[in-house]
């Protein structure tokens, strides 16, 4: 069925947007690139996933299975990659006592991710849940977009420095981009755009991102909310069509079907040891050679992960049905 094939260029998108991350934690705040892939780099994910959540008709399936597989994708290889990053801060720290791992394992329990950008697989886990019910049991688009529109909405004007209050702002602000990738499936999806107006909206964030200053969603510093959304949704909208025109890349298919290992691991391999050697100043060019640095650290990283350790990232093997025979 048409409905359930795979979108190839999707996974381009993933992979072009796994070394925006990349990038994005190697420069300096106040590098203008920083500047522009933060106005919509971790936005793009959430809309992504919201074009998936209505390309697949996952909605449709019964909520228990749901939570499961969104459990063994997302929050199975958080606590796998958390582990091993509280473990290697032991033993950097030299401290193996059952106290130390208790209180980094609470730490990450609640959310203090040990391995950085690992808040990203909550908060993509706790949104999808959240969006996917919405779906299911409110039977009103309506009342779909009100309550979305609503926690949107106060999550970017409420500050707080309560931590529990930030995760869940997190979880409702991707839960609004998780809406427009779903309900503007077939505007995206469907319709295409002359490579000069994609260029335009790619200016138009551009611009607009420089004039708003350097956003994050991890600590939700938005600058002016509005000029934050429009320029979360035009990145998004202008990568997706504009990689809509490629035909082939296997290199970014890889990456974006491994872009789960490379969130979890790469700002470890940077902040821990590569800027431990080199300082962690870098310009444009030292910029991008510490990317191809890290992506080819990480393809050794996947192939393990893939290969041998499969369940790190929520596979696992499929219980085969043993029929019994009885004389």
């Amino acid at each position: 069925m048409e409905s359930t094939k795979r979108i190839d260029y999707l996974d381009y998108i993933k992979g072009f947007g796994i070394l925006l991350v990349i990038l994005g934690h190697i420069y300096d705040v106040s590098n203008p690139i920083k500047i522009w892939l933060y106005s919509f780099h971790m936005p793009l994910f959430f809309i992504i996933s919201g074009i998936l959540i209505r390309h697949t008709n996952i909605k449709d399936r019964n909520i228990k299975d749901i939570i499961k597989s969104k459990f063994n994708s997302l929050i199975i290889p958080y606590i796998f990659f958390e582990l091993i990053v509280i473990f290697m801060w032991m033993i950097k720290k030299n401290d193996f006592t059952l106290i130390s791992l208790k209180n980094n394992i609470i730490d990450s329990v609640f959310m203090y991710c040990k391995a950085g950008t690992t808040w990203f697989l909550f908060a993509l886990f706790a949104s999808e849940i959240l969006f996917i019910s919405m779906l299911k049991y409110l039977k009103s688009n309506k009342l779909i977009t009100l309550i979305t529109g609503i926690l949107f909405i106060i999550s970017l004007t409420i500050h707080t420095e309560n931590h529990n209050i930030l995760v869940l702002f997190r979880c409702f602000i991707a839960n609004g981009f998780l809406y427009v990738g779903y309900y503007g499936y077939n505007l995206i999806i469907n319709k295409d755009l002359s490579i000069l107006f994609i260029i335009a909206l790619c200016v138009a964030n551009i611009i607009l991102s420089y004039f708003n200053g350097l956003v994050d969603l991890w600590s939700l510093q938005f600058g002016n909310i509005f000029l934050y959304t429009i320029c979360s949704i035009l990145g998004s909208v202008s990568i997706i069509y504009l990689f809509k025109k490629i035909k082939q890349s296997f290199i970014l298919k890889y990456l974006g079907e491994n872009s789960l290992i490379i969130m979890a691991t790469h700002q470890v391999l940077l902040e821990k040891f590569i800027n431990v050697v080199t300082g962690g100043q870098y310009t444009y060019l030292t910029g991008l050679l510490m990317l191809v640095l890290i992506v080819s650290i990480e393809i050794p990283i996947i192939y393990i992960i893939n290969r041998y350790m499969p369940f790190m990232i929520g596979k696992f093997p499929k219980k085969k049905n043993v029929q019994t025979v009885t004389d």
